[in-house]
């Protein structure tokens, strides 16, 4: 690995996270997730020590990311469990399994995507091109820088551009100037220097030194810059930059004192191994072994070195081959599982459709019968007022047919008595008629008159009878002297006849 890419190591660990001292926070939150009974607290908490971790301790940082993943399932935290998947993909770039490292990634990304929070989506979009200059594709890699870049432009916060600035200056530096990419660590640190972003201010700082050194400035003045970017990372306990620094130290002490750039070797592979970084481990080892190589007679440290290199090749191809496969299982697992979750889905929703399918039944075999129901009710009531209706169309025409017969009454009877007295008195008949005469003709209109009055009584006791409402009694008459009566009562016509 070239000295520029090692660079890049730095910049991949030192992007996205939260930059504050490291010592004293870790203690805090750990204490936190010690005391914690809240599953959502306790679960952030251990994303936020991951993080942390990532500087200081990649075993530890797996570790609580890992629990951290594992409780965000168990509580259905979606972006509890994007958080932890994204500082995975650290660990495992690190690890040396791109395998992983892209998996993680992805699926933080698909689900930042779907929750809409933007930040961290330009944030895995920027970790993406990291990993794709990790694995020797620089323009791609500035390709997601770029997209990154302007996501960010979109952004309420900056906090993550002065990251993307520096992992930008990567691709840039083939090409660039010096002047030209300092242009870009300036804007990055005094995005960071407001943000008061620590770490990535120490990562700009660190990222100077080593361009400067790449770019062919004076060893000794790079040098002594360096010397202040170890004493700072040293102080604020970030243990991977130190690393960096001291592997850093050794290729410029290279042109000078190889006993110094041994020295600084030493430092650097003891410091990385301590703390699990197997990539940074390993690539400091073979910038030492290279080293020793070139000395004359080689040191025996040479061959010790050589030993540890060939038995860390065969054991990382071994690796390699089991994590290859285990990524491959891994894979078919995951697709099985999304298989059975998509066959239960369907299941699922079968059993809900089926579900739905009896309740309607059900509601309409209800609405049918209340329909039915309501249907005979109607009917039966449209039996009882046509029945209603019968009655009063009898009564209405008894009533009619006694209406005709009384006003034929009182147009002809009640009008008799009347008639012969004008008759009478009109046309001066009682002048010429005898005594006996005028005694039958009054006699005549008397029962005339009797007659057309016991009527007229028995009417208004009909019209009573009805206005108080008293139901029609019927009584025994005697038929021989209601006939006498009428008899009598048309004596003068019978005598005529």
């Amino acid at each position: 690995m070239s000295r520029i890419q090692l660079v890049l190591i730095l910049l991949f660990l030192g992007s996205g996270l939260p930059g504050q001292g490291q010592v004293k926070e870790i203690t805090a939150l750990r204490g936190q997730a010690d005391a914690a009974t809240d599953s959502v607290q306790r679960m952030k908490t251990f994303v936020r020590l991951g993080k942390m971790y990532v500087n200081r301790s990649l075993d530890s940082c797996y570790y609580f990311s890992a629990s951290a993943l594992e409780l965000a399932k168990r509580i259905d935290d979606k972006r509890g469990e994007a958080e932890a998947l994204n500082i995975l993909a650290f660990y495992y770039i690190e690890k040396g399994n791109p395998y992983l490292a892209y998996k993680y990634a992805n699926e933080s990304l698909a689900i930042f995507e779907k929750l809409g929070i933007e930040e961290k989506v330009c944030e895995v979009t920027m970790n993406i091109g990291v990993l794709l200059g990790r694995e020797g594709k620089p323009d791609q890699a500035l390709s997601q820088f770029e997209k990154a870049y302007q996501m960010s432009l979109q952004l309420k916060q900056d906090s993550i551009q002065p990251s993307i600035i520096l992992n930008m200056a990567f691709p840039k530096s083939f090409h660039a100037t010096l002047p030209e990419l300092n242009q870009l660590y300036d804007k990055a640190h005094a995005i960071a220097a407001k943000n008061k972003d620590e770490r990535v201010m120490l990562s700009i700082k660190q990222a100077r030194t080593a361009m400067k050194f790449f770019k062919g400035m004076d060893v000794r003045q790079v040098i002594a810059e360096q010397h202040e970017v170890i004493r700072e990372t040293q102080e604020k306990g970030y243990e991977y930059l130190t690393a960096m620094s001291y592997m850093e130290m050794g290729n410029m002490f290279l042109q000078l004192d190889v006993d110094s750039a041994l020295h600084y070797y030493e430092a650097a592979i003891a410091l990385a191994k301590n703390t699990g970084y197997d990539v940074l481990h390993y690539h400091t080892l073979t910038q030492a072994y290279e080293a020793l190589k070139r000395q004359r007679p080689m040191p025996a440290k040479a061959n010790e070195y050589g030993n540890i290199l060939l038995e860390m090749s065969r054991q990382k191809q071994l690796d390699n081959q089991k994590e290859g496969i285990s990524f491959l299982e891994l894979a078919i697992k995951e697709k099985e599982v999304e298989i059975a979750t998509a066959k239960h889905q369907l299941r699922r929703t079968w059993l809900m459709l089926l579900l739905a399918i009896c309740v309607l039944a059900v509601a309409f075999i209800v609405a049918v019968y209340r329909q039915y129901r309501l249907k005979r009710k109607l009917a039966a009531s449209l039996a009882i007022t046509n029945k209603q209706l019968e009655e009063k169309n009898r009564l209405l025409e008894t009533n009619n047919e006694f209406h005709q017969k009384l006003i034929s009454m009182l147009s002809h009877d009640l009008r008799q008595p009347f008639s012969s007295i004008l008759m009478m008195r009109g046309e001066g008949i009682t002048e010429y008629m005898s005594k006996e005469d005028l005694l039958y003709v009054f006699d005549q209109i008397y029962q005339s008159a009797n007659t057309g009055l016991q009527a007229l009584d028995g009417l208004l006791h009909w019209m009573k009878l009805q206005v108080i409402g008293l139901a029609y009694s019927p009584s025994v008459v005697n038929l021989k002297n209601n006939i006498d009566e009428a008899l009598a009562f048309n004596s003068g016509v019978i005598a005529k006849k």
